[in-house]
């Protein structure tokens, strides 16, 4: 009596989840609007309810009508950009796309620092 075949194999294990971030880059005098990929996960300023629990996420409008999400690439450069009392979590590909269903952005946007005078107005009453 034979052994019954082997199960096919499954789906290839998924690839660490990246997100883009927009940049320029160039060759010589001829700058060019590239996607280069982002860290696997990044930190994002948060408000938190009286649970510690995350409720909201701050958006920028930019000057070109652009809305933007705040990311940070490392927790110390969150703390240097927007202060140690800042809420955060910890996001990947697909809790950046669950905030951009109910806070839908058009851009993310990296280790952007917050001056201290605009820190307050952006990051605690957004």
């Amino acid at each position: 009596m034979q052994s019954p075949p082997p199960p096919p194999p499954g789906p290839p294990p998924p690839a660490p989840a990246t997100f883009a971030v927009p940049t320029t880059v160039g060759v010589g005098s001829q700058p060019a609007e590239k996607t280069v990929p982002g860290p696997p996960v990044v930190y994002v300023p948060t408000r938190l309810d009286e649970d510690g629990v995350p409720v909201d996420v701050p958006l920028l409008r930019l000057a070109d009508g652009r809305i933007g999400l705040l990311g940070y690439s490392a927790l110390d450069r969150l703390v240097d950009c927007l202060g140690d009392d800042q809420p955060w979590l910890l996001a990947d590909a697909a809790v950046l796309a669950a905030i951009a269903e109910v806070r839908p952005y058009d851009v993310k946007l990296l280790d952007v620092a917050v001056p201290e005078e605009h820190r307050t107005r952006l990051l605690r009453e957004f």
